[in-house]
């Protein structure tokens, strides 16, 4: 076996020493490393969780835009039904007005030449009283 030297001992004293404050960074690293690790923990937690409450709100938006989608669909066809009724009226009316000018107008020719046949008539008859006839 060989000796041990105090220089040796100072040496392998050292070492121990290095060894030992090694040690104690490692456990201070180990120690930040588990807080840390907690820190994400609780960090994910909290992102998950508003994550949730996103994917929910989201949904129930959706869900919301389904049903005004639905009431809008149901409320344009509502107005294109009534717009198409209206149209359909709007050309019935036109032509029974059309219908009933013509006929206005073919009334209003027979009267005016009634009228002409009246006053003609009333002419004549004042022509001939003015000659002395009776």
């Amino acid at each position: 076996m060989s000796e041990v030297t105090p220089d040796r001992l100072d040496r392998i004293e050292r070492i121990l020493e290095q060894t030992a404050s090694r040690l104690d960074q490692v456990a201070e690293l180990s120690q930040q490393t588990a807080q840390l690790a907690q820190q994400t923990a609780q960090q994910q937690q909290q992102l998950a969780s508003r994550f949730d409450s996103l994917v929910s709100e989201t949904q129930r938006l959706f869900n919301r835009l389904g049903e005004e989608q639905s009431r809008t669909s149901a409320a344009v066809e509502s107005l294109s039904d009534a717009v198409t009724r209206l149209t359909r009226n709007a050309e019935a009316d036109r032509a029974n007005f059309l219908q009933k000018a013509e006929a206005d107008q073919v009334r209003w020719a027979q009267t005016q030449a009634e009228i002409r046949q009246i006053w003609e008539y009333l002419l004549g008859q004042q022509r001939g009283n003015g000659r002395g006839e009776s």
